[in-house]
Order: structure tokens, then C-alpha cells, then sequence
């Protein structure tokens, strides 16, 4: 949604895009002559079909966007790139005294842009723009929308690791266990691209660890799956089970951190119990995932944790014969 920057009117230039220039710069006293010398408020430049209204909302020129609006600007008129209106634009711009304006002419806060859907709100958690989505929450944004693909407001501070608007968002209402398409949670979403900070939050407010998606998958499996080590740490220590797992294909959390080679996650995971001998559904265990992942180093770490289990295996056995043959004794008495 890129604009060009301060320019002059080229000659033969239309009324339209003259006016347009004039909202976005806030050039207040050329708005006032050109609609005196009856331009139409309403009417669009010829790039992206903006109105006057829209304009200003790149810039906060909220005392054009009063004017425009007193002279029968259309408070939901789109642009013709994603379908946004006024007030979707001022939340991604963070123009607060535009939305303000927009708002008292009673722009509704929960309407979608024509592409996903996507309202001011969702727009804002995109940006972690705290103060506009307050502003919003206020004038009854609906906490739970959903985009045309499922997605929620706090889903998209998860992907951005939105901490203020999250926050907002959870004392506000939002669901922290809510799920869209595939079963996916905000939660989940934090362990695909390592949002810590969103990712405490949720725990926090009750999210749950141990839900799945539709493979099947935990928030600390996909955590594995996109290397994203600080939530999987957070997870184990807030009680992940290490040993769940996928229902599609029976890979535990370390039997993927094998095959991926993911030589600093599988060593998280082996100091959180996590299970060395588990088989995923086609047979192979940590060695032949490891092999798999062409990581001669997670190969090597995981022969030696076989050894050693199996050096403490036979410990095991040798302690179980010892205390067998004391208790014959104990008996023979």
C-alpha cells in the first residue's frame, strides 16, 4: 500500500487525484476551495481508487477527515487493493485521531477488508498498535472475529508476537484455547514461529499444552518441527508432556528433533525425560531418524545416548540380580 511523497499537481491532472493529494497531505484550505468549487467528496484517484476520506488516514490528518466527513464523505467507502476501509487503514498506520473521527461517524469496528476479512482490530495486532486497539475495544470491536479463514485477533498476535494487543485481547475476553481451521490455537501458533512473550501470556491466562490439531500435533511438536527453541522450552518447563505423540505417523517430539536435526532441541528434550527408545509409526528410532537427517553431529550425540542407556539398562539388571539373590539368602535363613 505503498504512496508517493510530497508532489505538484502535473498539468492535465484529474480534479480526483488533485483532491486526493490534498486529504493526504492535509492541506486543509484547498480541500475547502475545491469542494466550495463543487468537487465530489466521494470521488476516487485513479491509482488505487481511494477516496479523499481514505487518504487521510495514512497520515492522521484527522481535521481533513472532520471536514471530508462533514461534507458527506462515506465513512465505509474501500479502496480497491485489499477492500479496506478508512478505518482499517488508520489501524495499520496507527492513526488514532482519524479512527477517533471515523468512529464517531460511526465506522463499524468489526467490519472485514474484501480480501480476508481482516477488520481494524486484527489489523492492529498485526502491528502490536496497543492504543488503537483499545480504542477500538471501547467502541465494541468484537474480541473473537474471525477472518474468512478462521483466523482470531489473538491468532495474529501469536504469528507476530503481539504482546501488548494479546494482553489486551485476554482481558478482554478472548479465548485463549479458541481454534480455526486444522485445530490450530494461538498457542500452537507461538510454537511455529517461537513467540515467547504471547506464548507466557497465554499460559498464563489457561491455554492448554497439551491440545492437538487436526494431525494430531501438540504445540511443543510444532515447536519441534520449526526449530523454535524458546517455546519449546517454555512448554516442557510449564509440564509439556515430552512424550506425546503425532497420531498421523507416531513421531514423539524427539524422534522429530532426530530427523530434523535439530541437535539443541533433541538435548532439551532428552533432559526433560523425553523417552530415547520410542519408534515412530514406520520403525525407525532416534539413530535412523538422525542418520535421516544427514547431522553427523545429532548422530553421533544420539549413539551415545544409546550406549548410555544401555549401560543403565545393565546396571539395572545387575541391581535387580543382586537384590534377587539377597532375598534367596534372606529366605535360605
Amino acid at each position: 500500500m505503498g504512496l508517493g511523497g510530497s508532489r505538484e499537481q502535473t498539468p492535465g491532472e484529474s480534479t480526483s487525484d488533485v483532491l486526493y493529494w490534498a486529504a493526504y497531505f492535509g492541506r486543509l484550505e484547498e480541500l475547502r476551495q475545491m469542494l466550495a468549487a463543487g468537487a465530489d467528496v466521494n470521488e476516487r484517484e485513479s491509482e488505487f481508487r481511494r477516496t479523499p476520506l481514505i487518504a487521510t488516514a495514512f497520515k492522521d490528518r484527522w481535521e481533513a477527515a472532520l471536514l471530508l466527513l462533514e461534507k458527506g464523505a462515506q465513512v465505509e467507502a474501500r479502496e480497491d487493493s485489499l477492500g479496506c476501509t478508512a478505518l482499517m487503514i488508520a489501524a495499520q498506520y496507527n492513526s488514532i485521531g482519524v479512527a477517533q473521527v471515523l468512529l464517531e461517524a460511526r465506522a463499524n469496528p468489526d467490519v472485514g477488508n474484501e480480501q480476508h476479512g481482516q477488520t481494524a482490530l486484527m489489523w492492529c495486532c498485526q502491528y502490536d498498535h496497543a492504543e488503537m486497539a483499545s480504542l477500538l475495544l471501547t467502541r465494541g470491536a468484537n474480541v473473537s472475529m474471525q477472518r474468512r479463514d478462521t483466523v482470531t485477533p489473538l491468532m495474529i498476535t501469536a504469528k507476530n508476537n503481539a504482546y501488548s494487543v494479546a494482553a489486551l485481547l485476554l482481558d478482554n475476553g478472548a479465548d485463549p484455547n479458541a481454534a480455526g481451521n486444522g485445530q490450530f490455537t494461538a498457542l500452537m501458533i507461538c510454537g511455529m514461529v517461537d513467540s515467547l512473550e504471547v506464548a507466557q501470556l497465554l499460559l498464563r491466562h489457561g491455554a492448554n499444552k497439551a491440545a492437538t490439531n487436526r494431525d494430531g500435533k501438540t504445540a511443543l511438536i510444532l515447536c519441534i518441527e520449526n526449530a523454535s527453541y524458546r517455546v519449546a522450552q517454555l512448554l516442557l518447563e510449564a509440564g509439556a508432556d515430552p512424550n506425546a505423540v503425532c497420531q498421523d505417523n507416531g513421531h514423539s517430539a524427539a524422534t522429530l528433533a532426530a530427523l530434523k536435526g535439530h541437535l539443541d532441541l533433541l538435548r532439551l528434550l532428552i533432559e526433560f525425560s523425553a523417552n530415547r527408545l520410542h519408534r515412530c509409526a514406520d520403525g525407525r528410532g532416534l539413530v535412523e531418524l538422525a542418520s535421516a537427517s544427514e547431522s553427523q553431529t545429532t548422530v553421533q550425540y544420539v549413539r551415545h545416548l544409546l550406549l548410555l542407556e544401555q549401560s543403565q539398562q545393565q546396571q539395572e539388571i545387575v541391581q535387580q540380580n543382586w537384590q534377587q539373590s539377597q532375598q534367596q539368602q534372606q529366605q535360605q535363613q
